[in-house]
Parts: C-alpha cells; structure tokens; sequence
C-alpha cells in the first residue's frame, strides 16, 4: 500500500528499464486507391535485484510484432470500401510451471522464479466498412455519409488474459481459461454530417 505509506523507500524495489527498436511506414496518398503499412519491432525490458534472479526480463507491455494494413478504395464520387488489419505479439505474462497440493489445496508455483515465462497468444483482428455519401442538393452546404462497418470480421476471441482454474470434471487437473473482452463480430451503422 503506497498511499499515506511512511516507509515507502522499504516497499518499492530500484531497478533499470531499456526500451530499442525500429519502425518503418509505407503510405500512399494519391488515387483510387490509398493506404498505408506499418511494423514495428520493439522491445521493452526490466532488470531488478530480487525479481527473476536479477536478470533483464520483459515488461508487462513487451510486444516484439505490432504491423497494421490500413487501404480505402473510392468506387465512385458517393461510394467507398476501406479495411484495417492489425497484428500484435502477445504480451508476457507469469504464469506457474507447477503445482504445490497441501490439504485438499491447489498452489500454484513458478518453480524458476522467473518472471514474465510466458508469452499470451497473439492479437489480430480485420475491420471492413462502407461508406455511402449523400447526393449534394442544389445550393445546399450540408453534408451526410452512412456508413456500415463490421469490427473483428473473422470473430477473433483475442485473449486479454489468461488465468488458471481446476478442470470441472476433474480436480487434479488445471486449465487456462482465455479472457476476451470483445470476442465478437460488431456491426455498427453511423451517420455523419457537417454544415
């Protein structure tokens, strides 16, 4: 507890953090079709005394991969099409390598000490929507476009999380349950103005 904590110097631990990587971009700007694609490889990393044996680990964040495909195609002066995919490396995440049993209890167990040993499945997901552009009346400086969208087309369950929980049909066993916070296809419909 660090609020109002008179010995907080006794409950946070010093250490060093290192951040390297590169990044590259392709756009095109002009035409019926445009775009861009983006990848980046990272890496974020943590050294402290007393945390994974005093050796560099990943932070929480750590994710290697991040690339992302945006394209739009223009059909006509009223209709257009455009799509975005993204892909991420999972994030690390501390998970046990064993179990410790005692008195009818399950204790999980990270025997190594290691922190961050394991890495929760990639994150990808496509969006596609189209947007129709009202027709332009006569001296009229209003303008309208709808547009129907459908967010994580291919129903990705991207894990957010990953616990662990004994198997319903058998206690001496456990398994990861992936926790998704949209798991989902989503359509949506807006409508946008400007006058």
């Amino acid at each position: 507890n660090l609020l109002l904590n008179e010995f907080v110097e006794a409950d946070l631990m010093n250490g060093k953090g290192r951040a390297y990587g590169v990044e590259f971009q392709v756009k095109k700007n002009y035409g019926a079709l445009t775009g861009w694609v983006s990848y980046t490889l990272a890496r974020t990393e943590r050294q402290v005394e007393g945390i994974n044996n005093g050796l560099w680990y990943p932070t929480r964040f750590d994710r290697l991969h991040n690339l992302n495909i945006t394209a739009a195609y223009q059909v006509s002066n009223r209709v257009s099409f455009s799509g975005n995919f993204v892909f991420n490396s999972g994030t690390p995440a501390t998970f046990p390598t064993n179990r410790i049993e005692t008195n009818g209890w399950i204790i999980p167990h990270n025997s190594e000490d290691r922190r961050n040993n394991y890495r929760i499945p990639d994150y990808h997901r496509l969006d596609i929507s189209v947007t129709l552009q009202q027709k332009q009346k006569a001296n009229k400086k209003r303008e309208g476009n709808w547009v129907f969208s459908l967010y994580n087309v291919y129903n990705r369950q991207n894990p957010f999380a990953v616990f662990f929980q004994p198997n319903k049909d058998n206690a001496q066993k456990t398994e990861a349950i992936n926790y998704s916070i949209i798991g989902s296809v989503i359509p949506g419909v807006t409508y946008n103005f400007k006058f």
